[in-house]
């Protein structure tokens, strides 16, 4: 019942974005496509790779793209991503939104990452009331703010917001309060949601890791062959994937937030997220996890320089029994991140640690892990509608499970990226 309302909601927001364009293009003429108002980016992306395998090939690597299956370095040249947003204004309170991904590392050709619609209506007191419905991000990121749910600071996520990316999505219904007064807006917001149920199967079977990839709602994202996936193992029966929006027990998750909008441009954020999900449910194909986190996020400006930092700590677990619990583990991050712009350009550096704790007691399955990444970035903006960027990560890590591939526990990968994003609009 749960999957089918979730599903139900995309189906209408389909709808609502057809109807929505067609009536206003009727009602305004031929003025090319008004009434729907299209926004995007695509993305030519060129990398030299270190010799560790990317966890994209099944293997524990941290970065997107790794070294080939022989253990060797390569070069790449791809298009990483092509998105697009769409909006159209449905009356003067209810706006639809959807945001569309292609790219060379997703299962289907075309994807949704969002669809969801959002009412705001005029407010008529101190208090400004807000709501969505659909499939959209939980309010975690202040890094995350272009297009397309990208950062301008950097080509690569931090490890918080990539796990975002890929584990994280509010299929359900939001609701929100605001005021204001002459220092800033403070608001509190919260969502009842499904079909997030496997959410912290990543962090545990392949642990943290950092990129820029966004999972469209029907992503299976890869996870290495793993010894205990097989008959007789400790969760005997998964597949070699995870599918991070599937509902499992028909029970509702939740979340709770609040956040800070100061006049003087600083911003804070702190959500409590719950799943609710019931650890003993297995569809045949994957399990549910029962995941709970607390994420503060913070961005200001200091004399010339803008600061993001985040951190991020919560438990995930897998069949809970009353003698036993197969999978336990304790997660956390934290990333500081410093920009500064200048005319065309901007240098950005962010530095993060990471760290998954194992505190069941199944052999076959270690899951404990700690890192750290750097990363630095040069953006070069010759137009609104171009963006030129240059960056190096490094991350170095600790993870007992790489040795049973045949990997030493500890890697140092390092990943040289160039982007070039062109950006177009129907306005």
């Amino acid at each position: 019942m749960l999957q089918f309302f979730c599903k139900s909601w995309l189906v209408v927001i389909a709808l609502m974005l057809c109807a929505g364009g067609g009536s206003t293009a009727q009602a305004d003429g031929a003025e090319g496509w008004p009434g729907i108002q299209l926004t995007g980016l695509l993305d030519g992306r060129v990398a030299l790779t270190d010799t560790t395998r990317s966890w994209q090939d099944r293997g524990f690597g941290k970065v997107r793209y790794g070294g080939d299956r022989a253990g060797g370095a390569r070069g790449i040249a791809r298009l990483a991503e092509a998105a697009v947003v769409v909006q159209t204004q449905l009356t003067w309170d209810l706006t639809a939104f959807a945001h569309l991904t292609a790219g060379s590392q997703q299962r289907q050709a075309v994807d949704a990452v969002e669809a969801y619609v959002a009412y705001k209506p005029a407010p008529t007191s101190a208090l400004r009331f807000r709501a969505k419905a659909g499939a959209f991000f939980p309010p975690i990121s202040l890094e995350n703010t272009g297009l397309a749910w990208t950062s301008p600071f950097t080509i690569s996520s931090s490890a918080i917001n990539t796990w975002v990316a890929e584990e994280m999505r509010v299929i359900g219904a939001e609701a929100s309060v605001a005021t204001a007064n002459d220092a800033g807006e403070l608001s509190f917001s919260g969502a009842v949601f499904g079909s997030n149920d496997p959410a912290g199967s990543l962090l545990a079977w392949r642990g943290w890791v950092i990129n820029d990839r966004k999972s469209g709602l029907s992503a299976r994202l890869p996870l290495a062959a793993l010894s205990n996936f097989a008959p007789g193992g400790s969760a005997s029966g998964q597949v070699n994937s995870v599918r991070p929006f599937a509902e499992l027990d028909d029970r509702a998750g939740y979340y709770l937030a609040a956040a800070w909008a100061g006049r003087d441009g600083t911003r804070a954020r702190a959500v409590y997220y719950d799943n609710q999900a019931n650890t003993r449910v297995f569809d045949g194909r994957q399990y549910a996890w029962y995941t709970q986190f607390g994420s503060f996020a913070v961005a200001t400006t200091v004399d010339d320089y803008e600061l993001v930092a985040q951190g991020m700590v919560g438990n995930t677990k897998m069949a809970v029994f009353p003698t036993v619990t197969v999978v336990d583990n304790d997660f956390a991050s934290a990333f500081l991140l410093a920009s500064r712009q200048w005319d065309k350009h901007r240098l950005s550096a962010r530095l993060e640690y990471f760290e998954v704790k194992d505190l069941d007691r199944t052999r076959d399955d270690p899951n404990g892990e700690h890192g750290r990444g750097l990363t630095l970035s040069y953006v070069f903006r010759p137009s609104d509608t171009q963006r030129l960027t240059l960056e190096v990560l490094n991350v170095r890590s600790t993870r007992q499970r790489r040795i049973e591939l045949g990997l030493p526990a500890r890697a140092n990968e390092t990943l040289v990226q160039a982007s070039y994003r062109f950006f177009f609009s129907t306005k």
